[in-house]
Protein backbone atom coordinates (compact mmCIF):
# COMPACT_ATOMS: atom_id res chain seq x y z
CA UNK A 1 0.00 0.00 0.00
CA UNK A 2 1.46 3.50 -0.93
CA UNK A 3 -0.34 6.86 -0.90
CA UNK A 4 -0.74 9.13 -3.46
CA UNK A 5 0.21 12.81 -4.13
CA UNK A 6 0.00 13.65 -7.75
CA UNK A 7 2.89 11.30 -9.42
CA UNK A 8 4.75 10.69 -6.20
CA UNK A 9 4.23 7.48 -4.55
CA UNK A 10 4.98 6.94 -1.13
CA UNK A 11 5.30 3.35 -0.01
CA UNK A 12 4.46 3.06 3.66
CA UNK A 13 7.44 2.87 6.27
CA UNK A 14 10.09 4.79 3.67
CA UNK A 15 10.30 8.39 4.74
CA UNK A 16 11.32 9.94 7.72
CA UNK A 17 9.49 12.68 9.21
CA UNK A 18 9.47 16.32 8.39
CA UNK A 19 10.42 15.07 4.09
CA UNK A 20 9.94 18.18 1.73
CA UNK A 21 8.73 17.79 -2.01
CA UNK A 22 9.08 21.70 -2.53
CA UNK A 23 7.52 21.15 -6.66
CA UNK A 24 5.14 18.40 -7.63
CA UNK A 25 6.31 15.60 -10.32
CA UNK A 26 7.18 12.39 -10.85
CA UNK A 27 8.90 11.04 -7.63
CA UNK A 28 9.51 6.83 -7.70
CA UNK A 29 11.00 5.61 -4.25
CA UNK A 30 11.20 1.90 -4.17
CA UNK A 31 9.17 0.61 -0.62
CA UNK A 32 12.43 -0.98 0.70
CA UNK A 33 14.84 2.15 0.49
CA UNK A 34 15.12 3.98 3.43
CA UNK A 35 14.80 7.96 3.59
CA UNK A 36 16.15 9.92 6.77
CA UNK A 37 14.11 12.58 8.47
CA UNK A 38 14.28 16.13 6.80
CA UNK A 39 15.38 15.40 3.35
CA UNK A 40 14.72 17.81 0.23
CA UNK A 41 13.75 15.63 -2.73
CA UNK A 42 12.35 17.37 -6.09
CA UNK A 43 10.72 15.63 -8.77
CA UNK A 44 12.11 13.08 -11.84
CA UNK A 45 13.63 11.35 -8.95
CA UNK A 46 14.11 7.43 -8.58
CA UNK A 47 15.48 5.88 -5.82
CA UNK A 48 15.45 2.21 -6.69
CA UNK A 49 16.85 -1.30 -6.59
CA UNK A 50 19.14 -3.18 -8.40
CA UNK A 51 17.94 -6.52 -9.79
CA UNK A 52 19.39 -8.00 -6.34
CA UNK A 53 18.02 -6.21 -4.66
CA UNK A 54 20.15 -4.31 -3.03
CA UNK A 55 18.29 -0.63 -2.25
CA UNK A 56 19.74 2.87 -1.21
CA UNK A 57 19.78 4.31 2.29
CA UNK A 58 19.16 8.09 2.71
CA UNK A 59 20.37 9.67 5.61
CA UNK A 60 18.83 12.91 7.39
CA UNK A 61 18.94 16.47 6.30
CA UNK A 62 19.59 15.64 2.60
CA UNK A 63 19.14 17.23 -0.02
CA UNK A 64 17.93 15.04 -3.57
CA UNK A 65 18.24 17.34 -6.80
CA UNK A 66 15.93 17.53 -10.21
CA UNK A 67 16.65 13.77 -12.29
CA UNK A 68 18.97 12.83 -9.73
CA UNK A 69 19.04 8.78 -9.76
CA UNK A 70 19.87 6.40 -6.94
CA UNK A 71 19.91 2.91 -7.65
CA UNK A 72 21.34 0.11 -5.16
CA UNK A 73 23.18 -0.23 -2.28
CA UNK A 74 24.33 3.22 -1.66
CA UNK A 75 24.32 4.68 1.74
CA UNK A 76 24.31 8.45 1.76
CA UNK A 77 25.53 10.10 4.70
CA UNK A 78 23.92 12.74 6.31
CA UNK A 79 23.76 16.15 5.37
CA UNK A 80 24.74 15.24 1.65
CA UNK A 81 23.75 17.13 -1.03
CA UNK A 82 23.14 15.07 -4.36
CA UNK A 83 23.53 17.01 -8.16
CA UNK A 84 21.05 17.61 -10.07
CA UNK A 85 20.67 14.57 -12.80
CA UNK A 86 23.49 12.63 -10.55
CA UNK A 87 23.50 8.88 -11.12
CA UNK A 88 24.56 7.41 -7.71
CA UNK A 89 25.39 3.89 -7.51
CA UNK A 90 27.99 3.86 -4.93
CA UNK A 91 28.78 6.31 -2.28
CA UNK A 92 31.58 4.90 0.04
CA UNK A 93 32.15 8.30 2.30
CA UNK A 94 31.08 8.14 5.96
CA UNK A 95 30.75 11.67 5.96
CA UNK A 96 28.84 14.61 4.48
CA UNK A 97 29.38 14.70 0.58
CA UNK A 98 28.32 16.52 -2.48
CA UNK A 99 27.79 13.88 -5.02
CA UNK A 100 27.44 14.66 -8.88
CA UNK A 101 27.69 13.23 -12.49
CA UNK A 102 27.14 10.21 -14.43
CA UNK A 103 28.27 8.06 -12.77
CA UNK A 104 28.27 10.19 -9.58
CA UNK A 105 31.17 10.84 -7.72
CA UNK A 106 32.55 12.64 -4.69
CA UNK A 107 32.93 16.63 -5.56
CA UNK A 108 33.21 17.29 -2.29
CA UNK A 109 33.50 16.57 1.46
CA UNK A 110 31.37 19.41 3.89
CA UNK A 111 32.41 19.98 6.86
CA UNK A 112 30.15 18.87 9.85
CA UNK A 113 28.20 21.44 11.27
CA UNK A 114 29.48 21.55 14.70
CA UNK A 115 33.25 23.08 12.71
CA UNK A 116 30.69 26.01 11.42
CA UNK A 117 29.70 27.75 15.10
CA UNK A 118 33.64 26.95 16.67
CA UNK A 119 34.89 30.05 16.73
CA UNK A 120 38.50 29.37 17.51
CA UNK A 121 39.56 28.01 14.35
Amino acid sequence: MASKLGNIEIPINTLGYGTHFPHIGKIIINKDASIGNFCTIYPEVCIGKKENGEVPKIGNHCYIGIGAKIIGKVIVPDNSIIAPNAVVIKCSECNSVVLGGVPAKILKVLMPISQHNDKSR
